[in-house]
């Protein structure tokens, strides 16, 4: 996940980021440096997230590390400075935001 956690972009780069059944890949610990990475280099975002264990099993690990309720996703956004827009839908996995 090195490459999501130092994005070779200037700040402010781009207007909307996008992950897609991504972050439930990222380990844990580095969910909050993913999130003020993209912070970073956006102003907009837009996430899908899984909130279930893969099914997949690679070297005896779940493919899937990060696997939290939607309150925490929620929670993890928010302390990295993401405000989520009311049309999201959390509890499908779907956020859509800013960054303040």
């Amino acid at each position: 996940m090195k490459p999501l956690l130092e994005l070779p972009f200037l700040d402010n780069r781009w207007d909307f980021i996008t992950a897609f059944d991504v972050l439930e890949h990222v380990l844990p610990e580095q969910v909050p440096f993913a999130l003020k990475e993209m912070s970073r280099v956006s102003y907009r975002f837009a996430f899908t997230i899984s909130f279930r264990e893969a099914g997949t099993i690679i070297n005896g690990r779940n493919v899937h590390p990060t696997v939290w309720p939607p309150s925490a996703w929620t929670e993890a956004i928010e302390k990295a400075d993401g405000s989520i827009s009311s049309i999201s839908s959390p509890s499908d996995g779907f956020f859509i935001g800013k960054w303040k």
